[in-house]
């Protein structure tokens, strides 16, 4: 089956100059030869897959960084608690982890009331700007007439 356009010209149609304009050399002729100075079967660099490095995707890279990080704060974290334990005994660091996660709540809805007011505040000053724009628009086009 002839790809879209007709497929390459026939052989007869080729002149003593070689292939046709825009033609690959070779698939004109009927030659599975050289496409763009690759040999069937490989790349231009030489050889089969000679692109191609062999090591590592990003992806896998990312996957492994990450890894390892997480296996450091794991450790980390581990000796840190191990530590708290080992002063304090098991009730005792889970009380203090209880504490610090009572203040974080505590903080985080603080925090968003914060934000709640904070944007309504901003809310207000922008429809009052977008007013004052409007009617600064408005006598300017006015004084044009």
């Amino acid at each position: 089956v002839p790809p879209l356009g007709g497929g390459p010209p026939p052989v007869s149609s080729i002149g003593a100059g070689g292939p046709p304009s825009g033609s690959p050399a070779g698939v004109a002729a009927g030659g599975g030869a050289a496409v763009g100075g690759a040999a069937a079967g490989g790349t231009a660099a030489g050889g089969a897959g000679a692109g191609k490095s062999g090591g590592w995707t990003t992806g896998g890279k990312v996957a492994a960084g990450l890894g390892g990080v997480a296996l450091v704060g794991g450790v980390v974290a581990g000796a840190v608690l191990g530590e708290s334990i080992a002063e304090h005994g098991v009730d005792g660091t889970m009380e203090g982890m209880g504490d610090g996660f009572a203040a974080a709540g505590e903080w985080a809805g603080e925090a968003a009331g914060d934000a709640g007011e904070w944007i309504g505040t901003a809310a207000g000053d922008a429809g009052e700007w977008l007013g004052d724009a409007a009617d600064a628009t408005g006598d300017f086009i006015m004084d044009l007439f």
